[in-house]
C-alpha cells in the first residue's frame, strides 16, 4: 500500500518532534555536566592596579596579566573584580591607541575586553576596603561586590608603587598593612572566605603582609623589605616598560599547560627561580602544609 502525502506528512512532523526533544535532552545533559564540573563554592578574584600615568602603564599591564591568567584558567568575569586605577589604552601618548600590550608571545592584552569593575577615581582605599570586608554603600549593584562566602577562595592580587607597609593609591595616597590587616579581620569575622591568597608585586611587597595572623591566609610577594620590585621588558614603540618581572613570571607560569593542578608551593619555587632582580617570599598562617595541600586550581577556577 503506498503512503499518501499526509501519512509522509505525519511521520515528518512526529520525526521533527523526536528530533527537537533529543536536542532538548542533551542540551539539558551538556549543561547538568558542566554544572558538575564546577566546584560548589567556586573561587572570586579582587586584581587591583593602584598607580595612574603614562609611565605606569606596567601596572596596568601586572593586573591585565593576572586578569588573562584567571580568565584562561575559567575563572568567568561575574567572579573577578578588576580595579584600574587607569586603563590607559586611550591614553594620547599611546602609540598603539585602544590597545594595551603585554611582552613577548603572548602579546595584546585589551583584546580580551576585560569587565572593568572600577576604574579612575572609583579606585581608593575605601573601596578596596568596602570590596574586602563586604560593607557598601546602599545600593552598590552585585558587580561591584564581592559575593564569596565562608566556603570560597578568594584571591586578591595588588599592584602598584610600595614601601615600607604601604602601597599608594594614585601616587597621593596610601593603603596601609593595618588597612589590610583590618580588612582581612572583618573577612574573618564575617565569614567571606576559606582560603585567602594575597599576591601583591610593589617594592617592599613583603610588608604589606608582615602581621597578618587571620587562618588560612597566605602571602606570595615580589619583594622584600628594602627591596625594590623592578621592571622586565621595555617596548621601544611605547618608549617604556611594559610589565613588572614577578607579574610576567607569573602570567607565564599560569599560563602553562596543566598549571591549574600545580600546588601554591609549586608556584612559589617556580617564581622563586624566574624572578631575578628580587626576593620572591611567602607567607602563610597555616605553615608549609596550606602551600602544599592548595593548588593554582583553588584560586583560579
Amino acid at each position: 500500500m503506498r503512503a499518501t502525502p499526509l501519512l509522509h506528512a505525519r511521520r515528518s512532523y512526529v520525526s521533527g518532534r523526536i528530533a527537537r526533544v533529543i536536542a532538548v535532552l542533551l542540551g539539558l545533559a551538556c549543561r547538568c555536566w558542566a554544572l558538575k564540573r564546577q566546584p560548589a563554592h567556586p573561587p572570586h578574584a579582587i586584581i587591583l592596579s593602584a598607580s595612574r600615568g603614562w609611565l605606569n602603564y606596567r601596572h596596568t599591564l601586572n593586573a591585565l596579566e593576572v586578569y588573562r591568567s584567571a580568565r584562561g584558567l575559567g575563572m568567568p568575569d561575574r567572579r573577578i573584580r578588576l580595579l584600574l586605577a587607569d586603563p590607559l589604552s586611550c591614553n594620547p601618548r599611546n602609540a598603539r591607541y585602544g590597545q594595551l600590550h603585554a611582552a613577548g608571545p603572548r602579546g595584546e592584552v585589551s583584546a580580551l575586553h576585560p569587565a572593568i569593575s572600577a576604574r579612575g577615581e572609583d579606585v581608593s582605599e575605601a573601596a578596596l576596603l568596602q570590596l574586602l570586608s563586604g560593607v557598601h554603600p546602599p545600593g552598590t549593584p552585585a558587580s561591584q561586590r564581592l559575593l564569596s562566602t565562608g566556603k570560597s577562595n578568594v584571591v586578591v592580587f595588588l599592584t602598584g608603587h610600595g614601601g615600607d607597609q604601604f602601597l599608594k593609591m594614585h601616587d597621593r595616597s596610601e593603603f596601609l598593612e593595618a588597612d589590610l590587616a583590618a580588612a582581612i579581620r572583618a573577612m574573618h569575622a564575617l565569614g567571606r572566605y576559606a582560603h585567602l591568597l594575597i599576591l601583591i608585586d610593589t617594592c617592599q611587597a613583603a610588608t604589606l603582609c608582615s602581621t597578618l595572623s587571620f587562618p588560612n591566609v597566605i602571602c606570595i610577594t615580589s619583594s622584600v623589605l628594602g627591596q625594590s620590585s623592578y621592571a622586565k621588558s621595555a617596548d621601544s614603540l611605547l618608549g617604556l616598560h611594559v610589565v613588572d618581572e614577578f607579574s610576567h613570571a607569573m602570567g607565564q607560569r599560569l599560563g602553562e599547560p596543566g598549571a591549574a593542578s600545580k600546588t601554591l608551593h609549586d608556584l612559589l619555587a617556580n617564581l622563586q627561580s624566574d624572578v631575578k632582580l628580587s626576593t620572591v617570599s611567602s607567607m602563610s598562617t597555616g605553615g608549609d602544609a596550606l602551600l602544599k595541600n592548595l593548588t593554582v586550581g583553588d584560586f583560579f577556577a
